[in-house]
């Protein structure tokens, strides 16, 4: 044997050596014809994989025998994974495209996160505008590899749901988008805001094209005559088309698009859009496209120019819409954040300002918070309850869909009340500090979910009043 001056070279030397192996690895096609047996050696293996140590413990090496079977691993992926092994790398860049989902899995199975770290590094440099089919064709892979996926245990799994979620909808076509594949894009997109190609009537529309390719080719080509692009809408170049389907073609697509709709925010969809392009397809329900208008009214009426949310000392993970006026609770949060404004409080004079609840979580709360490193809050739910010195507390207002809240925070008075729909103020806290900011959490943890439409509220209307004068503070 020629000997090199590489320790990895003379380690490749005795890879799959029947002369120094002291047992084998049968893979998933080691018994088909032309198939081999892997010649391998327990001390290397051992030191180098968390699996084979356990697996190589005294107490069990009479029932390993010398040979070991893996069904769920090819051959020519386990001669990688040895590689990797044995040398702490791959020759002659053997590590492809390929069988890179494969090696990554055998790397899980096996518990070698050095090689796990590898292999999901290259698919973290790809690129999704260049990269995109590369990386639908990844995803399908990982999806089709794994029978139990989790973001937080199988790293490739986040990072490719990451990469596709940047993929314009319109790059992807509608064969290749699996149930699978559009349930994690619209998730991701909830929880960030929504760059130009993937706007909300785009993915809206895209959607229902989507259902539409499955039921039938001639179907398909009659809603997209139908639905312009976002690019057409933009440009006011496109006029509705009539719609000529079968009666039952509605019913039959919701069938297919009806799991995806909570995951769409109609409000961030132009009411033109919705009234020419949308309401016509008979897919949304009235209700759903009235909260929509509602929605769309309020923001056209209110002056909220001058009023913002504040991003910076907000909890990271909110989302915030027409100039950070509209802050929403993403799916999935992990723990209650705080909403905060811009404005301090500090002086002895009253201010008002009003909330409109477009949708409400379960545990929506909004109140005000302490300036400083203390940061406390004092929040009322939707219910009216509050915490007021250790104690829960109800208090005699609530608020649901569509309300309209005033806040009144009397600074001299050290209070803070709410008024319903422009019914009587109700105090509900005393003894407040010396600096205040309005704050509220759009959603706890527990309650956000994949079915259920993100809460969603807007606030508008600064005003403040001393003495018998009233005047916009902002304007």
């Amino acid at each position: 044997m020629n000997r090199s001056f590489s320790l990895t070279d003379d380690l490749r030397t005795i890879l799959n050596n029947p002369s120094y192996g002291d047992f084998v690895i049968k893979c998933s096609d080691s018994d088909e014809e032309g198939g081999e047996v892997l010649h391998c050696t327990r001390a290397i293996l051992a030191a180098r994989s968390e699996f084979f140590d356990s697996l190589f413990q005294v107490g069990m090496l009479e029932e390993i025998n010398s040979e070991i079977s893996f069904p769920e691993i090819a051959t020519t992926t386990m001669k990688l994974v040895l590689e990797f092994i044995y040398a702490g790398d791959f020759k002659d860049n053997r590590l492809l495209m390929e069988n890179l989902v494969d090696v990554f899995h055998a790397a899980n199975y096996l518990q070698l996160p050095a090689l796990e770290l590898i292999t999901s590094s290259i698919v973290e440099n790809l690129n999704p505008e260049e990269d995109f089919g590369l990386l639908i064709d990844i995803f399908e892979a990982v999806t089709s590899k794994f029978s139990h996926l989790d973001e937080n245990d199988i790293s490739i799994y986040r990072i490719i749901c990451d990469k596709i979620a940047e993929i314009p909808f319109e790059w992807i076509p509608y064969d290749k988008m699996t149930d699978k594949m559009l349930n994690v894009i619209l998730l991701k997109l909830q929880n960030k805001q929504k760059n130009y190609l993937n706007s909300e009537y785009s993915i809206l529309r895209y959607i229902i094209l989507w259902g539409a390719k499955k039921i039938s080719a001639r179907i398909f080509t009659s809603y997209e005559k139908f639905l312009p692009s976002h690019e057409a809408v933009e440009k006011n170049k496109n006029k509705p088309h009539e719609l000529k389907i079968d009666p039952d073609i509605p019913r039959r697509l919701s069938e297919q698009i009806d799991q995806f709709l909570p995951l769409v925010d109609l409000e961030l969809i132009p009411h033109e859009s919705l009234n020419s392009f949308i309401q016509p397809l008979n897919l949304i329900s009235q209700k759903q496209l009235t909260e929509a208008y509602q929605f769309h009214l309020i923001s056209d009426l209110q002056n909220t120019d001058n009023f913002e949310w504040d991003k910076k000392t907000s909890g990271r993970n909110l989302i915030f819409y027409h100039r950070q006026t509209i802050v929403k609770a993403p799916i999935n949060l992990l723990e209650c954040e705080i909403a905060r404004s811009s404005k301090i409080f500090f002086d002895d004079r009253t201010y008002f300002w009003t909330i409109w609840i477009l949708r409400v979580g379960e545990y929506t709360s909004i109140g005000i918070g302490q300036f400083g490193e203390d940061s406390n809050e004092w929040l009322m739910d939707m219910d009216g309850y509050y915490l007021e010195e250790d104690a829960i507390k109800q208090s005699e207002v609530s608020f649901k869909n569509g309300d309209r809240v005033e806040v009144r925070l009397n600074m001299k008075d050290h209070t803070c009340g709410f008024s319903i729909n422009g019914g009587d103020v109700k105090i509900v806290f005393h003894r407040l500090p010396e600096v205040l900011y309005p704050a509220l959490p759009p959603a706890m943890p527990e309650t956000s979910s994949s079915v259920t439409p993100a809460p969603l509220i807007l606030a508008v209307e600064w005003e403040i009043k001393s003495n018998k004068s009233s005047y916009n503070y902002f304007s």
